[in-house]
């Protein structure tokens, strides 16, 4: 009988890692760097090609929650070498998106963002935003304008800030966030994950507790009032309808980082 190496087999056959093997748990999907999913028309006929604006990012998961932008004016840009060599939506501080509400009817779910912001004016710019309820409550992260920290929202007010990591002052910095919510208990959990570390816990809204989210848009590189836009990319936008475990987490930032060339 032939000796066979169960374990080259094993390794021959592993199915390599992507979001879209969490299935109907991918909430949403916006994948900058896929230029089949980057285009030049609302009606979605046309791709973008390099230095062309984008109108919509096609929705890579199954809920066809697309990234959307009728004005011509505040289109980002397709640039291929745009992210540590690699194809991404520029803004341009006057840019943003919006997608129809991802996490309506949600307790618990996870946002993970591909990002960064070039501006050196110390302003305030909000990578995503989504309000929750009353136009004062919010799932967002942001860049506060002191320029070496970040802050995460939920709820009405409360935030969540680091300034641990002092690279985060760096315009030329990508970074990976992670942003847990969860509303069955009466706490969020946020965490700037170069590293995996988590930064902090804080208390949510009472209204909010044990809550489901409302059918709010999204909204990307900026606040939907046109506010705070950023200078810079949301290079790859990721929610998941459900709580990973810490092993799923650490297989997804290992991902991102390896896809985005983040050391």
């Amino acid at each position: 009988m032939a000796w066979v190496n169960s374990q080259s087999i094993r390794r021959r056959t592993a199915i390599a890692f992507s979001p879209a093997n969490y299935g109907s748990d991918l909430g949403q999907w916006l994948d900058g760097q896929d230029t089949n999913t980057l285009y030049a028309d609302d009606a979605k006929t046309t791709l973008a090609d390099n230095a062309v604006q984008i109108a919509v990012i096609d929705d890579k998961s199954s809920y066809g929650l697309d990234a959307v932008q009728t004005s011509a004016l505040a289109r980002p840009t397709r640039n291929d070498t745009g992210v540590n060599g690699h194809c991404a939506p520029m803004y341009d501080g006057g840019d943003f998106m919006s997608t129809a509400a991802p996490i309506t009817g949600l307790s618990q779910f996870e946002i993970w963002c591909v990002g960064k912001t070039s501006d050196t004016l110390n302003s305030y710019q909000i990578l995503y935003e989504t309000y929750v309820g009353a136009v004062v409550s919010c799932v967002s992260f942001s860049r506060q304008p002191d320029n070496t920290s970040i802050a995460s929202s939920i709820g009405s007010g409360g935030q969540i800030s680091t300034s641990a990591l002092s690279t985060e002052g760096s315009s030329s910095t990508l970074h990976v966030y992670r942003h847990v919510t969860n509303t069955v208990v009466s706490s969020a959990c946020c965490v700037l994950t170069e590293d995996g570390t988590e930064t902090g816990t804080q208390t949510m809204d009472a209204n909010l507790l044990s809550s489901t989210m409302d059918a709010n848009a999204m909204y990307l590189g900026g606040r939907f009032t046109t506010q705070y836009p950023i200078t810079g990319t949301v290079a790859e936008f990721i929610i998941i309808r459900r709580l990973l475990s810490a092993g799923e987490a650490t297989e997804l930032l290992a991902y991102l980082k390896t896809k985005w060339s983040i050391a």
